[in-house]
């Protein structure tokens, strides 16, 4: 039982972070609708890179829920991967439009 209540905090965790990274990526849609054309193209390149790693992020955590053992650690191992290269992308587009 013990095990099952540290699952369920870390996915109430990761999908909290989720939701962050959902609202980041709507606030860099809108930047790019609002930039110019040539900071626009250079935030599309960062958006595909986020688009990508955001939505695996998104199937991993649906595989969370069934994971037993060993497996949804590793998959919270691969969902901070996810989170850290979402933060780096983010990071180079917020250059972008500062």
């Amino acid at each position: 039982m013990k095990e099952q209540n540290k699952k369920e905090a870390l996915k109430e965790k990761l999908q909290e972070e989720m939701a962050k990274w959902q609202t980041q990526f709507d606030e860099l849609t809108v930047q790019i609708k609002l930039g110019s054309m040539e900071a626009s193209d250079k935030l599309k390149e960062q958006q595909k890179k986020l688009e990508k790693e955001f939505a695996q992020a998104k199937v991993d955590l649906k595989h969370f829920d069934k994971a037993t053992g060993e497996a949804w650690q590793n998959i919270n191992d691969g969902l901070k991967t996810s989170f850290a290269t979402m933060k780096d992308a983010f990071d180079k587009a917020k250059e972008h439009y500062k």
